[in-house]
């Protein structure tokens, strides 16, 4: 059987956006099941990237510390299955989370430097607890981007 395939692409988020996407056709009665993920290869073009925007870290990446001077870049990949409750008990399975709310904005701001005063990130935030029916004061972790970069961090620090 074959089922359609999504790439995303959308830089860092691209993996979280994946499943976000994967969710919302979970949610929509589109799919009652999906693999989703991301994964981030170096290369040459990346690295230069970086580089010429004097965003990496000679030293340690230190998010969120006031000595930070930029990020360190690494390889990954991941990929989750997600898919309704009612499939996931029909198959007897092992339930390890329950994604609630998804929410995503594109920053205009500026290609390379966040909003400064945080707006899109909040803006996201807000989106993803209306979808999930939550609260902030029900939130009790946040994944921040938190790159070690003066821009980005600051603009993550201020988004509340």
């Amino acid at each position: 059987m074959q089922r359609p395939i999504t790439v995303i692409s959308n830089a860092c988020a691209s993996g979280a956006n994946a499943i976000g996407h994967a969710w919302e056709l979970i949610r929509s009665g589109q799919s009652e099941r999906a693999l989703a993920g991301g994964y981030d290869a170096l290369g040459e073009l990346v690295f230069s990237g970086f580089d010429s925007l004097q965003a990496l870290s000679p030293t340690t990446c230190r998010p969120f510390d006031a000595r930070r001077d930029g990020l360190a870049l690494g390889e990954g990949a991941a990929v989750i299955a997600l898919e309704t409750l009612a499939s996931a008990r029909r198959r007897g399975a092992e339930i390890w989370g329950e994604l609630l709310g998804y929410g995503t904005a594109i920053d205009q701001h500026h290609l390379t430097q966040p909003q400064p005063q945080g707006r899109t990130t909040l803006a996201v935030m807000t989106q993803a607890c209306v979808s999930a029916g939550v609260t902030p004061d029900d939130i009790d972790y946040v994944n921040a981007h938190g790159t070690g970069t003066v821009l980005n961090d600051s603009s993550e620090a201020v988004a509340d």
